[in-house]
């Protein structure tokens, strides 16, 4: 849908059941070849809207947010849980402008954090001298949220009508955040840390068509 020029807007929605999933069995010891199952179902659902500014004045970008779920169901009786991937916000936004031949862009995203099960407590193992974790409620927590902020230069030359070569500075992580994107433990299951993603990292990209 074209709002007004040089805006466009797009809006959809969509819904998904799922069935026949492959799931881990609820027993203790279960039997033999039968530790995973199709027992599972769920369903996701959602709607994404997108903006999109087409060039005006050497400038162009895009704004998109999704809103969604994702549950699933371990087995027919059991209760509906979040999805490993289950994220609620996604939102993107990108800008680009054109100065004297050199394309400049910024990229901004944020994203809810992904669900985890939480480690509750521990119990010590005297036979095999190790601890043991007791989780809480399957996928009950969340990573902090996913922040980015990531930016790029670049500049085309055209050699005889023909040759085309772009060379391109990518920065990631402009800000330096410092993204979690796991939760781990101590051997004894205390105080829960973070792995960190990646920090700020510049990239040299050339390309070559014709």
């Amino acid at each position: 849908l074209r709002v007004m020029e040089p805006l466009s807007l797009e809006l959809g929605a969509y819904y998904r059941a799922l069935f026949d999933l492959w799931t881990r069995s609820p027993l203790a010891t279960p039997p033999l070849a039968r530790s995973v199952e199709q027992a599972g179902s769920g369903r996701a659902y959602g709607a994404q809207l997108v903006i999109r500014l087409s060039p005006l004045r050497n400038v162009s970008g895009s704004l998109s947010y999704s809103l969604s779920r994702s549950q699933r169901r371990d087995s027919p009786d059991a209760p509906l849980r979040l999805a490993d991937l289950d994220q609620p916000h996604l939102l993107q936004l990108a800008v680009r402008y054109v100065l004297f031949g050199f394309g400049i862009g910024v990229r901004l995203r944020y994203s809810s954090g992904l669900p985890r099960t939480e480690v509750i407590g521990a119990y010590y193992d005297a036979r095999d001298d190790r601890f043991d974790p007791l989780f809480g409620p399957q996928n009950a927590a969340r990573l902090p949220a996913f922040v980015q902020l990531d930016a790029q230069i670049d500049r085309q030359f055209v050699i005889r009508n023909r040759l085309r070569i772009t060379i391109s500075v990518d920065v990631q992580n402009l800000t330096n955040h410092p993204n979690a994107e796991e939760l781990v433990y101590r051997y004894d299951f205390q105080e829960p840390q973070f792995i960190r993603g990646l920090p700020l990292l510049a990239n040299l990209g050339l390309r070559v068509s014709f």
